[in-house]
């Protein structure tokens, strides 16, 4: 299961995506949780193509427990402006929080953060997606969520918390 969370809006790859999980019919599903403009794009294919998969908007502090229902998040931010090109999307986050390894596309920072963990694949424009899934195996899904738990513990609220109130306390009682 292949999950993309958040806006169903354009600059998100929901058109590449769409175009993939439409020649990838065997068992792999792609589930969209949000809402947007591209809903109507988007609903039709889910009456078309068995494997595609629309659910409405959950609230945020459900996010990562739907979340952890799939095997892999999708973030595939368009690089459309320097803000994009530039993002590290919450969606991101959601995914590797909730155990998901995250494939997406080649931009500078996020690029950076898969590598450095090992939680994810980084797509060029010019890579197939449906090739890339045809040749996904759950082999790899499982190491690269093992990149996901190890930003889990790096990158905890518990270990960023005290650097945090240093800087704070430095700044605000100085």
């Amino acid at each position: 299961m292949f999950l993309h969370l958040g806006g169903l809006v354009l600059g998100r790859g929901i058109e590449r995506l769409l175009e993939a999980f439409s020649t990838v019919r065997d068992n792999k599903h792609l589930t969209f949780i949000g809402s947007g403009v591209l809903e109507s794009k988007i609903s039709p294919l889910t009456l078309k193509y068995k494997n595609i998969h629309l659910l409405e908007s959950v609230p945020s502090w459900q996010v990562t427990s739907f979340a952890t229902e799939a095997d892999l998040g999708l973030c595939l931010t368009e690089d459309t402006c320097l803000n994009n090109r530039l993002s590290l999307p919450n969606k991101l986050f959601e995914y590797l929080m909730a155990g998901l390894p995250a494939v997406v596309n080649d931009l500078p920072e996020q690029r950076k953060f898969v590598e450095k963990y090992k939680c994810g694949w980084v797509l060029s424009d010019s890579d197939d997606l449906s090739d890339f899934l045809r040749d996904l195996s759950l082999k790899d899904i499982l190491e690269k969520k093992r990149g996901a738990e190890k930003v889990c513990t790096e990158l905890s609220w518990e270990k960023e918390v005290e650097p945090y109130l240093r800087i704070f306390k430095r700044n605000v009682l100085s």
